[in-house]
């Protein structure tokens, strides 16, 4: 399967001071279900804010992509 024909992607990355090799969570995930997009999404962007909390830096930054009409990906969520 190609991660273009999926309706969601949700992508995560890490901010450029901080090592890949320190967050778990660094990727692209894509799904055809909205409710999975979401609940996947609310998990990583939690995670991220967690450890915000607790270390006092990001680790990750996460955002939610729906392709659009002309197959191109708009990010709904940041």
């Amino acid at each position: 399967m190609k991660m273009k024909n999926k309706k969601y992607i949700i992508s995560s990355r890490v901010f450029p001071d901080v090592s890949a090799a320190a967050c778990p969570l660094v990727g692209q995930i894509a799904t055809n279900s909205k409710i999975l997009a979401y609940i996947i999404y609310e998990y990583l962007r939690h995670f991220s804010l967690d450890t915000l909390e607790k270390y006092e830096k990001y680790t990750i930054a996460v955002q939610l992509l729906k392709q659009q009409e002309d197959g191109t990906y708009e990010a709904i969520k940041r």
